[in-house]
């Protein structure tokens, strides 16, 4: 580190009003103009034509400044919250910086989230307008119900005059700041961010000595969550290059590394999940020392792998092998609350590490009690960098804290060394009679013993009061079978003291319904296993039946599970007619009379085939909306070919959807297509019906008005 450099930060460490609202300004104040800052590994282009890409800590005021201009001319006010929501990238931090600089309220968001979806959480928010793109405009404009404000695009800023954008002079309280929460146990919740709380892990990086690794770094965050926001101010604060990424999946980071050498990189799990599955091995890594992980604790395997890679400093020389950081954090926590350093020669599985200096964290029971080391239980921290509340929802900002501390979310424990350990999410944890079943260590047991799994996510599903059924998602390495897997999982999982899986599902890495941050959406895997192992049951009572004319009988069944009764009755021979009694329908059944019956009524291999269309219809809904599809419509022609004759017997099934999505979703059609296939293999009727042959052919169009 230079003279200069040291001598900028001691200066900025003496700066009382310092904070996530000024810190571009204030960096400006001590380093020079043309100082190489926040470079982007994809060029972007501005309001007004230019091209930018290896950008100054000066070029950034200057476009900062010009946006702020062109907000205020039309009619940006302090305190304001406008939401940003567009692709990721540059584009995302510029309209951050050019908005505080007015003083009003940035509300990032993440350009993935289903427009719909997206509408609803901004008009919660309560935003003054939105900056986004043309097709994302009219997917907004087309929603009815919600106020946004003004909606603006990249052509309305090039036509705006320039107005007067005088710094805004922030206080330590004003809210400088709203992102969103990863959405994985419903609808993105929206968290406060404060001027001087959020910088305070920001500002305590001044007064560390820096790793050299940090001086060339990747952010492959994405750009609309407020720890690329940290990263961004942590590099301008310390005079460091970082390299903002627009392309967030493995390839494109591997090929970054390689061609430009950078030496860190910060990131989610899901990226280095994706990275490890692009063959790394291919791709020159030898610059890398320094691997950071937010969010989720990293699995073991995949942090041995990583740290295989590149060099190290150990504060005396450059030795083999690379270093890797993990730390659970979350958009409430702020920041990286705890740090682990693993080495390719020292590496704890589950462990998140000590707090950092100024974070106090207890272990506590489901009556805010602490626990002792070594017991499971909430975890809950103090820290000056936590958000400031969920804004507008002052209900939910109180019952996520007890006592003074925030509850992550999160079920830990501590160990005997003061090392927290992460067990699981805690609405993914589930108490069944013989003790708690934790996801997060079966997936955690299933990864480090299993070479031909790459990535697996367990699910624990209550099937009725204390009975619990474990289901593993897992997703295979090139070139391996499945012969022997089940046995492989069970015997690890034996090993460490666990229950069997009750399921095994391979599935592909697109199968995996992930929110916008790249995260799993257990919750959603929890609904659609639950409701196939619904229909599986009754599937299985009905065969078990036989011949009886008696209807099943309800016995005790719990909330998670259910019976369905049935009652039938037939007049005359195979040619005469019946009724099927359903409840809340009845519905008359003969034989078709080109197979020889009356043709009266539905014939029962119809009623088949009527449920496998309707099952396939549901699931490629489903389908579309994990995939983050927009439609506007779902046609669908469903052919059943039959062969002999009383009764004829099911041959073959041939669905034919029809899907139409709005002009916003152009590019999406070959993932529609995608999905066709997806739907037909996780249709639970279709993996009912295991003698019928299935067909897709789907068509799909852009919607024309």
């Amino acid at each position: 580190m230079s003279r200069d450099i040291r001598s900028a930060r001691a200066r900025l460490r003496g700066e009382s009003d310092l904070g996530i609202g000024n810190f571009l300004w204030k960096a400006l104040e001590v380093y020079p103009d043309n100082m190489r800052s926040i470079i982007c590994a994809r060029p972007f282009e501005t309001a007004w034509g230019e091209v930018c890409r290896d950008l100054t800590l000066g070029d950034w005021g200057r476009l900062a400044d010009s946006y702020a201009r062109r907000y205020a001319s039309i009619g940006v006010k302090p305190q304001d919250p406008i939401a940003v929501y567009c692709d990721q990238g540059p584009k995302c931090l510029l309209h951050f910086l050019a908005l505080t600089r007015l003083g009003a309220i940035p509300a990032l968001v993440n350009g993935r989230m289903d427009q719909s979806a997206a509408a609803r959480y901004m008009h919660f928010v309560g935003v003054a307008g939105v900056f986004t793109d043309e097709a994302r405009r009219a997917a907004l404009q087309a929603e009815k119900d919600v106020q946004l404000g003004f909606i603006v695009v990249e052509s309305d800023l090039r036509d705006a005059t320039l107005g007067d954008a005088r710094p805004y002079l922030h206080h330590a309280t004003d809210t400088c700041l709203i992102t969103h929460s990863s959405g994985t146990t419903g609808i993105p919740k929206a968290v406060q961010l404060r001027h001087s709380d959020f910088f305070y892990p920001i500002a305590r990086s001044l007064e560390t000595q820096r790793d050299p690794a940090t001086q060339r770094a990747i952010c492959a965050l994405p750009a609309s969550h407020n720890s690329a926001i940290s990263a961004v101010a942590i590099a301008m604060m310390n005079g460091e290059e970082l390299m903002l990424m627009s392309d967030l999946d493995g390839r494109s980071v591997l090929e970054t590394i390689e061609r430009h050498r950078q030496t860190a990189i910060v990131a989610f799990p899901q990226t280095y999940v994706d990275l490890l599955a692009s063959e790394p091995e291919r791709y020159d890594l030898s610059s890398m020392a320094m691997w950071i992980n937010l969010g989720d604790a990293a699995h073991g395997r995949h942090i041995r792998r990583l740290t295989s890679f590149g060099t190290r400093w150990t504060g005396e020389a450059w030795t083999k092998g690379s270093r890797f950081i993990d730390g659970l954090g979350s958009s409430e926590m702020g920041s990286m609350l705890f740090s682990m350093i693993h080495s390719s020669d020292e590496s704890v599985a589950r462990c998140v590490g000590e707090p950092r200096p100024w974070v106090d964290a207890v272990i506590l029971d489901a009556h805010g009690k602490a626990l002792a080391d070594s017991e499971p239980g909430m975890l809950a921290v103090k820290s000056p960098g936590l958000f400031a509340g969920y804004w507008n929802n002052t209900l939910l900002t109180g019952r996520s804290h007890r006592d003074g501390y925030f509850l992550t979310g999160d079920i830990a424990y501590r160990d005997e060394l003061g090392r927290f350990h992460h067990l699981d999410r805690v609405p993914d944890a589930v108490m069944a009679k013989d003790g708690p079943i934790y996801t997060l260590l079966y997936e955690e047991t299933i990864m480090d013993a299993v070479d031909a799994v790459v990535d697996c996510s367990v699910v624990a599903i209550e099937t009725e009061p204390g009975e619990v059924a474990v289901i593993c998602l897992a997703v295979l390495a090139k070139g391996s079978r499945a012969e022997a897997l089940r046995s492989d999982i069970d015997g690890a999982l034996a090993a460490r003291g666990l229950r069997s899986l009750d399921r095994l599902r391979i599935v592909t890495q697109q199968e995996m319904p992930v929110g916008v941050t790249g995260k799993v959406l257990k919750g959603q895997l929890r609904q659609l296993l639950h409701s196939e192992l619904k229909c599986t049951q009754t599937a299985s009572a009905t065969s078990n039946a036989g011949a009886t004319d008696a209807p099943a009988q309800a016995t005790g069944v719990g909330a998670e599970q259910y019976s369905a009764a049935v009652r039938g009755e037939w007049r005359g021979d195979y040619s005469g007619s019946g009724v099927i009694d359903m409840g809340n329908m009845s519905c008359p059944i003969g034989a078709p009379a080109a197979a020889g019956g009356s043709g009266d009524g539905v014939s029962p291999s119809m009623m088949l085939v009527g449920a496998a269309s309707g099952c396939f219809l549901v699931t490629l809904a489903a389908t579309l909306r994990a995939h983050r599809i927009g439609v506007a419509s779902i046609k669908l022609e469903t052919e059943a070919i039959f062969r002999g004759s009383m009764p004829p017997e099911l041959h073959a099934i041939i669905h034919r959807p029809s899907v139409i999505v709005p002009n916003s979703q152009a590019t999406r059609l070959a993932a529609v297509h995608r999905c066709f296939d997806l739907a037909k293999a996780g249709c639970v009727a279709t993996k009912a019906m295991g003698s019928v042959s299935f067909r897709v052919e789907g068509s799909a169009v852009v919607e024309t008005v």
